[in-house]
């Protein structure tokens, strides 16, 4: 029994450490945030900047020009293009799908090398399509949770007053808005060696859910 405790914490202490490098952990469930009111997939559709993101000490370190493009397939279903631009590796970009589950609640799927489809929620919690969005997502682990969040912005700035709009808007959802730090949105045409780090371009949604079951 004492072998299996053992066993389980290791496991435990792994997949926090592994997740660690990914977003922000903090103990307990995910928290319920209500999302953006009366959203459809058409106010997300074309390409967004981040601005500011509570995300991992990697995203924080080693990437900038992060800016995520949705193409809108249906009333309810889209296609997501994410580029970033990453040291060493120079422009990443990364080719999904996603779908709306209801309101602002959209749940993305990309295909991770080594690792193969793998899908997580995006909620919209504040949208003016032609300005700026408020995104965050949650992952459960075992007796944490991870959490990540972005400012979006139409373009690669928000003045200061959008901005403290938005970062009112952060922290009515409970989140810490020191904990967000600026994303680099300068000096974005360097590292041009493009390249596709996952794509399901050609194959269409209903087909890529299949491969999922």
């Amino acid at each position: 029994m004492d072998k299996l405790i053992n066993f389980l914490l290791v496991a435990v202490f792994f997949t926090i450490t592994i997740h660690s490098t990914k977003g922000h952990l903090f103990f307990g469930s995910c928290p319920e945030l209500l999302t953006a009111e009366n959203f459809t997939v058409s106010d997300i559709e074309g390409t967004w900047y981040e601005i500011e993101a509570l995300g991992s000490f990697i995203e924080r370190r080693f990437t900038k020009c992060n800016s995520p493009t949705f193409i809108t397939k249906s009333k309810d279903k889209l296609n997501v293009e994410y580029s970033r631009v990453s040291w060493p590796t120079g422009r990443l970009v990364s080719k999904g799908f996603g779908k709306v589950l209801k309101g602002g609640q959209l749940e993305l799927f990309f295909s991770l090398p080594g690792v193969g489809m793998q899908s997580f929620q995006y909620h919209i919690l504040a949208i003016e399509k032609n300005n700026y969005a408020v995104a965050w997502s949650c992952t459960q682990l075992p007796l944490m949770h991870m959490q990540k969040a972005w400012i979006l912005s139409r373009s690669t700035s928000l003045d200061d007053e959008t901005l403290g709009k938005v970062h009112d808007i952060v922290e009515f959802n409970g989140l810490n808005r020191n904990s967000f730090v600026k994303v680099k949105q300068t000096n974005c045409q360097t590292g041009l060696n493009v390249a596709e780090e996952n794509s399901i371009e050609g194959e269409d949604f209903a087909s890529a859910i299949e491969n999922l079951v």
